[in-house]
């Protein structure tokens, strides 16, 4: 909070509650507000239209998509984020498809905080950004409580702040095999926001992570709907950080020799990858590299080479022949198609690879 002095009054800082300001009633305001933008009634129509399009476009350059092109929990989150406003809803809330989604039992008032910067630990700070304090995680995670500490008492009610604080402590606490620790971490950081905010999605994943330790199959996949959910509502039905989720269990069940569920969800990524970025694409290349060595594991000894040699083709159109990506991989390839007898493609297909080499 910036506190400017005048020229009848001397700068003074005192210890100011914040919740004790008194806030005038802008419920109404906030919920008509959230109902022009997100119902389907003529007022929502006008809105979108003949002011919101036309200002996008002036001040941007930039087409505003039709509003079933966008994503609309992603938009209510952003809304939600620079507004300030402290909104309980979960994915049923009718978006874009009701002409009043919103009612006032869905707004808990604004979100204020104020931040007081110090100079106090100042060498373990420099430490930090030095990156010596990671090499030791006990003096890490001290100077992470310290950073906590520090934003409890400057009242602060600044959510990423706090957020991300937490995650640093819980991905320190999981590397230091303090699994308890951080997953009491985690149901705290699960308070921070609402249900179907994305940033809940980091959480779910190290949970996931947790179960698969714990060998709780049941419950990681009782997270990855939870996720799914999460996903759709902020992104629709397309986006990266599926493949991030579906790897994930695909490697699991890779590690533990399940390897028709490991192909499952690989299977599952490259469709989310040749549906974003299309085939041409690294990302795309890599997904059908990890398919293709699930399918030869599998003794699916055709298709896994047609897969791996498509992937070779991808990268070295998009990366070079002589690039070490390239290489790498077309060297595994020779090594595969030698041991399974059809040297004679890797020949006729890759001949450049040894050019390269030579």
């Amino acid at each position: 909070m910036i506190i400017k002095p005048t020229l009848s009054s001397p700068l003074i800082f005192t210890d100011i509650n914040i919740n004790s300001i008194k806030q005038p009633d802008f419920s109404n305001f906030a919920i008509d507000f959230l109902n022009l933008i997100f119902g389907n009634g003529n007022d929502t129509e006008i809105f979108w239209q003949e002011i919101l399009k036309k200002q996008v476009y002036l001040h941007f350059n930039f087409e505003t998509p039709e509003k079933k092109n966008i994503a609309a929990g992603l938009l209510l989150n952003s809304i939600c984020f620079h507004c300030q406003l402290n909104l309980n809803y979960d994915n049923k809330v009718e978006l874009f498809t009701h002409n009043s989604p919103f009612q006032l039992k869905h707004f808990f008032g604004f979100i204020y905080y104020a931040k007081i910067y110090k100079l106090k630990y100042l060498e373990i700070n420099q430490m930090m950004v030095n990156n010596l304090v990671e090499n030791d995680l006990d003096l890490y995670e001290k100077f992470l409580r310290i950073q906590e500490v520090e934003e409890i008492a400057s009242k602060t009610e600044d959510s990423y702040c706090q957020f991300n604080l937490k995650i640093k402590i819980i991905e320190t606490l999981f590397k230091k095999s303090q699994r308890e620790l951080a997953l009491n971490e985690i149901e705290e950081c699960l308070q921070i926001f609402n249900n179907m905010h994305p940033l809940q999605l980091k959480l779910y994943f190290e949970l996931i992570k947790s179960s698969f330790i714990e060998e709780r199959n049941d419950k990681a996949k009782s997270l990855l709907k939870k996720c799914e959910t999460i996903i759709v509502f902020n992104f629709q039905n397309y986006h990266p950080i599926y493949i991030i989720l579906y790897d994930l269990f695909a490697e699991h069940y890779n590690e533990k020799n399940e390897l028709e569920k490991a192909a499952k969800y690989y299977e599952k990524s490259l469709n989310q990858s040749l549906k974003i970025f299309g085939i041409n694409h690294i990302q795309t290349a890599e997904c059908i590299l990890k398919s293709a060595n699930i399918k030869l594991k599998l003794k699916e000894i055709s298709e896994g080479l047609e897969d791996f040699i498509k992937a070779c083709n991808i990268i070295e159109a998009l990366k070079g022949y002589n690039s070490k990506i390239t290489l790498a991989v077309c060297y595994k390839l020779s090594h595969l198609l030698f041991n399974n007898g059809k040297i004679n493609i890797f020949f006729k297909n890759f001949n450049y690879f040894f050019l390269s080499i030579f």
